[in-house]
This record gives structure tokens, sequence and C-alpha cells, in this order.
């Protein structure tokens, strides 16, 4: 393998590169206009380099409140807990809302408190509280390594700003502070929501987390708290009807809350952050956008953690989605996107709408229960199984309610009316070379619940062994 190159960067300021050296662990060498890393550089494994920290497990009782409260204020992320300016003392919280509002006061007071008064509301209130309404049993710090993963991106922004802009106009021209991709382009605080949407799969929920920038102090019970489909239902929701067309509203087994028990929930919290380390190591690595001459894509770079922050934002909103349209709506724009990195982190030659579809099928059952399965009995043989098992269950009832659906034995002709179902939901009745009339004069055009089920699990498979999971 070539040194990886950095095109045109090497006249940036001598003071800048040193500070990149730091921060990212990258020995780059200056070669002519260019920045090279050598190919035999170690730290071109980013494994090496975990973006999530994991703090000691701590059993909540009360002879441990104190513990839990300085091993996590030993673990905050000390990078962002700078605050300049007046705190907003007065953020409304409507008592009448019962829980919800003792929950949103915590939190805010727990997002705004300094070191000190965190450590007493820790102990005199988040921790009692969490024990008495949540019946939580353990407590785990979780943190974001920001500053190496941020100098991270940002090479990557920068490098990819001089391949696309190389005369000095242009130059002038870049906005090189926070405009660029701000917006989608994500921040070491935005992983922490990459890991609440693995753990909380709406009714189940695996942690319940109170945060702080690019930290959270997360609580579980003795197993997934499950909580009922009102509770989840905003005020002025519970006043109207709601419009679902071309859904199924049955709702198909999740995370197992009675099969994974106390151990299994725990091994499940450690088996997703282990899980992100290795994703985003992935998309980190360099090598993986490199081509023959050492040249690096650095738009491949920066669009692949673009889309996977796109990814978990929509998986997470399934959550707080309460439409069923919506939740398909949303599992749906998540396997496209999914099948937009196959194509082009896999190396693959298949058109995006027919790895869409290859996704939903049999032999995508077999790869998710695989990586599932290893991957879980890895941390916890019950786990392992039971998520192999969820899998099978998942695309099996899929297959069986498109069988019904299109009286079609034939899987080619159930991958195809998914995608036809899809593009419906993304443009309309009005498509093209007859879709319209092959699919909906002869079917009632609904869309089995199991998909949002399933884009949650491809999205597991894809986190767990990135690489295996892209390239098949």
């Amino acid at each position: 393998m070539a040194a990886i190159l950095f095109p045109n960067t090497g006249a940036l300021d001598p003071a800048g590169i040193e500070r990149m050296k730091d921060l990212t662990g990258y020995n780059l060498v200056i070669s002519g206009k260019d920045l090279i890393i050598p190919d035999n550089d170690p730290s071109l494994d980013q494994r090496r380099f975990p973006v999530f920290e994991v703090g000691r497990v701590t059993e909540v009782t009360e002879k441990k409140y104190e513990e839990i409260a300085d091993n996590y204020i030993g673990h905050l992320a000390e990078e962002y807990e700078a605050y300049e300016g007046d705190k907003p003392r007065n953020i409304p919280v409507f008592a009448k809302l019962g829980l919800s509002a003792e929950l949103k006061g915590r939190a805010i007071d727990f997002f705004f408190s300094d070191r000190e008064e965190l450590r007493l509301l820790i102990i005199e209130s988040i921790c009692p509280f969490m024990k008495q309404q949540f019946n939580a049993a353990y407590s785990i710090p979780l943190r974001i390594n920001g500053n190496r993963q941020q100098a991270v991106l940002s090479l990557g922004k920068i490098s990819l700003l001089m391949q696309k802009f190389q005369s000095k106009e242009e130059v002038d021209r870049i906005n090189f502070g926070s405009k660029s991709l701000e917006s989608l382009l994500p921040h070491p605080p935005h992983f922490m929501t990459y890991a609440d949407a693995l753990l909380i799969h709406v009714p189940l929920v695996i942690s319940l987390p109170f945060s702080r920038v690019a930290s959270a102090l997360h609580f579980l019970s003795d197993k997934p708290k499950e909580f009922v489909h009102d509770s989840n239902k905003g005020l002025l929701e519970t006043l109207f009807s709601s419009l679902d067309p071309m859904t199924s509203r049955g709702v198909g087994d999740v995370l197992g809350k009675d099969h994974i028990g106390s151990v299994g929930q725990r091994r499940y919290f450690s088996l997703v952050i282990a899980g992100l380390n290795r994703f985003i190591a992935y998309l980190n690595d360099l090598r993986n956008y490199q081509s023959s001459d050492g040249t690096v894509d650095f738009q491949a770079f920066v669009q692949a953690h673009c889309a996977a922050h796109l990814i978990f934002t929509e998986l997470f909103a399934i959550n707080f989605a309460n439409s069923s349209y919506i939740k398909q709506k949303l599992a749906f724009s998540i396997v496209d996107k999914i099948a937009n990195l196959k194509r082009h982190l896999g190396q693959g030659r298949e058109e995006e709408s027919a790895l869409f579809k290859k996704m939903f099928s049999d032999d995508s059952c077999q790869l998710v229960a695989s990586i599932l399965k290893h991957h879980g009995r890895n941390v916890y043989r019950k786990l392992g199984d039971r998520l192999s098992r969820l899998v099978q269950q998942s695309y099996g009832h899929l297959h069986s309610e498109l069988r019904q659906i299109t009286r079609d034995d034939d899987e080619g002709a159930w991958l195809g009316y998914l995608r036809t179902v899809r593009n419906a939901k993304d443009h309309g009745a009005f498509l093209v070379g007859g879709q319209f009339e092959k699919t909906f004069l002869t079917t009632d055009g609904s869309v089995p619940s199991d998909v949002v089920q399933i884009a949650f699990l491809l999205v597991f498979a894809m986190v767990l062994e990135p690489g295996r999971f892209l390239k098949s």
C-alpha cells in the first residue's frame, strides 16, 4: 500500500501542521507541496483510537451514590466542559406534566450545573429519583474522545477543500471556519446520538441517559424498560385521528426484554459501544478511500461520515415518530443510505436500487443473523442467540407477509414490490414504468411493519462488522 497523500497541503501553516500531528497521532511529513503519512505509520490503524470511552459500572444503591457521582465527574469530556457566558436559569418546566416534568427538570439541571453542583445533584436528586421511579440497578459513565476525532474530521474536510479549490481566488472564497459542511458533517458530540439510537428501540429502552456535551451518565435496570405507547405521545397527538396509508400496524418482537435479562442488558450496552468504536474507526481509516498511487478520495471520506450522521439521526427519530407511516418512511430512507454506503465504500458495481432490494432478501437475513450472532456471543452467549433469532423472525415474518400481499412465491417479486412502495412513499402515486398499475391495482399496497425492525438490524450489523457488511 502506498503512503497516504494529502495534495496541496504542504504549504499550510507549520504550527498548524504540528498541532494536527499532535491531535491525530499521524506522522505527517512534508513532501514537496503535499503532506504524506508513511504507509508503515501504525497510527493508520484507527482501532487504536476508540472514540467512545466507558467508565466503571456501578450498582445503584444508596451507599454508592457518592461513588457514582465521583465516577462520572472523573469521566467528563473535559475539552467540552468550558462554558463561556451566563448559564440559563429560567427554562420553564411545567409541573402538571408529572413524571415527564420531573425528568426534564433534572435533565436541565444535569446539563447546566457546574462541577460541584453536579456532584450534589447526582447524589441527592438523580440517583434517588432513578432508583425510585425507574428501578435503576446500574450506572455507566460514557464519554467521547473529542479532540482527536475532531482533528481527523477537520483534516479530511480541509484536504477535500484543498483538492477541489486550488487557485488563490478559489481558496479565498472558501470558508475554512464553521460554515463549510457545518450542518451535515458530524461533530464528535453528535456521536452520542449514535449510541442512543442503538440503545433505544421503542417501546423498549436499554438505558436512560442524563447528558452533557459529549458525555452521559447511563442508568440501566435489571431488564429493559418498556414504555407503553400512550406515554410516548405528545399532548395534542392524543386529540387527533391519525392517517397511516400503506402501513401495517402490527408491532413485531423487539430486543426481547424477557430473554436477555440483567446480564444480557449490560453486555448489550458494551456490544453497542464496542461496535460503534469499530464502525467509526472504519470510517476514519483513510486506507479505505485510497487509490493505488496513494491519493485519498477525501470527498468519499467526508460523504461517508455525512451518510452515517444521517442514518443514525433517522434511526433515533424513528423512536419518537408515533405514526407508522413516518416510521416506515424513515426506515426506507435508512436502507437507501446504507445502499449508498455499500455502493461507494463496498466497491461494488450494483445500482443502489438493486442493493436496496437485496437488503430485504434471504441472503441479507443470513448475513445479518451471522454477524449479530457472532459478535453477540462474544460478549454473552444468550444475547448472540437472541439477536440471531430476532433477525430470522423479522425477515421470516416480512417474507410471509409479502408472499400474501403479492400472492407470489418469487422473492424477486416481493423485493420489487418493496421498492415500488418505497418509491410511492417518496415520490407519490405518479410512478414511471407502469409501477402504479402493476402494484397498486393488484394488491392493497400495504407495507409490513417489519421493515422498521429490519432497518434497525441492518444498522446494527453494519456497526458490528462494517468491512464484511459493506462489501457483501
